[in-house]
């Protein structure tokens, strides 16, 4: 229901959801078909948690935006301002480079405040993994929030799989594709 023959986004705010993003990022880079953009920020960035863009260099992987928010991240204010600084950010960006659709990997908040701005900016948004349940932990209310702000939903299971389904989205657009990881 959109055409893939355009421009798509994928954004990568963390190094585990990076490792898991990788690959399939690659597959669509070296595709004809695709004019494939990567946006990333979060721990990527910051010195405290690694500037982990290094990794992403070392494989060959050059970002084409880098959205730098905070070192701080020490109060739930720490947290709010990274939120507001990264949706400032990422819908300049977004409207600039109008994307086909909009890739998203989890359950982080750099990863919800992607997905509101392509709400905002009616961008479709692709998310994998969802359905997914990390018991006790805040990480579920933003999983399930990105997937209530998505269209297309590749989970890893079956009963993720009816997860999201039981949180009413169309059947017909949750494909079971097992994980990434695999």
């Amino acid at each position: 229901w959109f055409n893939l023959s355009r421009t798509i986004c994928f954004f990568s705010g963390s190094r585990s959801e990076y490792n898991l993003l990788k690959n399939l990022y690659l597959k669509f880079r070296v595709s004809k078909k695709f004019n494939t953009k990567l946006i990333i920020s979060g721990s990527h960035l910051s010195n405290k948690f690694g500037k982990t863009i290094s990794l992403i260099k070392k494989d060959k992987i050059y970002p084409n935006y880098q959205i730098k928010i905070n070192e701080s991240f020490n109060s739930e204010t720490d947290i709010t301002n990274a939120i507001g600084k990264l949706l400032d950010k990422s819908q300049k960006i977004l409207k600039k480079i109008n994307p086909e659709v909009v890739f998203l990997l989890g359950d982080r908040y750099e990863t919800f405040t992607i997905a509101l701005a392509c709400l905002i900016l009616k961008i479709p948004i692709a998310h994998i993994h969802g359905g997914e349940v990390t018991v006790g932990s805040f990480d579920d209310n933003l999983r399930h929030s990105i997937t209530k702000l998505s269209h297309l939903h590749f989970v890893a299971n079956k009963n993720f799989k009816k997860r999201v389904i039981q949180l009413g989205e169309n059947p017909k657009n949750v494909i079971n594709v097992g994980g990434l990881g695999v």
